[in-house]
């Protein structure tokens, strides 16, 4: 059973800006772009992975070169037309919308207007809620200033066209997310010397609180789970953690979704298969974990409804990192649909109506107010 999901287009609810043309030539930028290590991480050691491994090749096969090392490649960025290469890359892989994270923006980045125009993409941005708190925090500002202008802005984010919120406070103190009193709050205000924002009793407020704010405009709050970067807990950023805050909030309409969870990705599957509001993703883990693809997949579908399952890449600095990952994943989801009917259990309509979902339609039915 061939599906051809080339042809479905592509919705991806989770991911970065590019780099412009200021860093497309530099070979250390490609290596890292494949790794969730540091920068203190040895390039020698990267390039030894069977990430990178799949990374040269999926160059190879988009500039129909021979690549075969770091050389090859540095020569190869410095002669390739940036942008067209970028063009290309989206076009072939039948990108149409992008809902970008707007929390990581190197300077060294296109703008959300200009990846737009390069790649030929709807984009819509997502609100990061961390973020947001720290750009509102300056020297001297009262709590309730800073807590007052939070307030407004997420209470008119739909009307800025923000499609969502996201939370990264699984990095900073964990999903066991909980109420805390405002006066508890302003304590901790008030001890919050730092750039970022770290203190557990003022994360938790910021979401519990912010969360009524999103539900009445409809916007969904997406929660980064399991595994990114070095600093984040892998412990702390485990989905059933968040088990009484969807108790909480998703009865009254509360829609989460839970991103990359790999390696919580079953269980990230399980909430989404017994609560209402819960969706989930296994953006980053595909393409980084690209040998594991298809078995980390059918995991992560052994319980869930096809209408709780997005696609999404986790996408940033380069734009292979776009194009292996929808390479992958629909090869990935291919397979295992057709494990599915090989066993008589599905037809092919099914099959290509749940590649439909999962591609395109349950990312635009759960963001994009009809």
């Amino acid at each position: 059973m061939d599906l051809e999901l080339e042809k479905i287009p592509l919705v991806d609810h989770h991911c970065h800006t590019i780099i412009d043309n200021r860093q497309s030539k530099n070979i250390e930028t490609f290596i890292r772009s494949t790794t969730e290590a540091g920068e203190g991480y040895s390039l020698s050691d990267i390039t030894e992975t069977i990430t990178f491994q799949y990374m040269i090749k999926y160059l190879n096969q988009t500039t129909e070169s021979n690549c075969q090392t770091v050389k090859d490649i540095e020569k190869l960025l410095s002669q390739l037309d940036y942008n067209q290469h970028v063009a290309s890359i989206f076009k072939d892989n039948n990108y149409k919308k992008l809902f970008i994270d707007t929390g990581f923006h190197p300077h060294h980045n296109m703008s959300l207007k200009t990846m737009s125009g390069v790649t030929n993409t709807e984009i819509s941005p997502v609100l990061r809620l961390e973020k947001l708190a720290e750009i509102h925090k300056e020297e001297n500002i009262s709590f309730s200033v800073w807590w007052e202008s939070i307030i407004e802005d997420v209470s008119n984010a739909r009307d800025r066209g923000y499609i969502a919120a996201k939370s990264v406070i699984a990095y900073r103190s964990g999903l066991d997310i909980y109420p805390v009193s405002f006066e508890d709050a302003k304590a901790a205000f008030k001890e919050w010397n730092e750039t970022k924002l770290q203190d557990s009793k003022l994360l938790n407020f910021l979401i519990w609180e912010l969360t009524p704010i999103l539900m009445k405009q409809d916007l969904p709050l997406q929660f980064h789970v399991g595994y990114g970067d070095p600093d984040t807990d892998l412990l702390k950023g485990n989905p059933l953690l968040l088990k009484s805050y969807i108790e909480k909030f998703t009865p009254d309409g509360l829609k989460i979704t839970l991103l990359h969870t790999y390696p919580y990705h079953r269980e990230a599957g399980f909430l989404a298969s017994v609560y209402q509001g819960v969706y989930f993703d296994l953006s980053l883990i595909i393409p980084l974990g690209a040998f594991g693809a298809e078995r980390i997949m059918a995991e992560a579908l052994e319980l869930t409804s096809m209408n709780r399952f997005l696609f999404a890449s986790d996408a940033h600095t380069r734009p292979e990192f776009y194009g292996h990952s929808a390479q992958l994943f629909r090869d990935s989801l291919n397979k295992v649909l057709n494990e599915v009917y090989k066993n008589n259990v599905i037809s092919t309509e099914k099959a290509y109506q749940w590649a439909e979902n999962i591609l395109y339609l349950n990312a635009s039915n759960l963001y994009l107010k009809q």
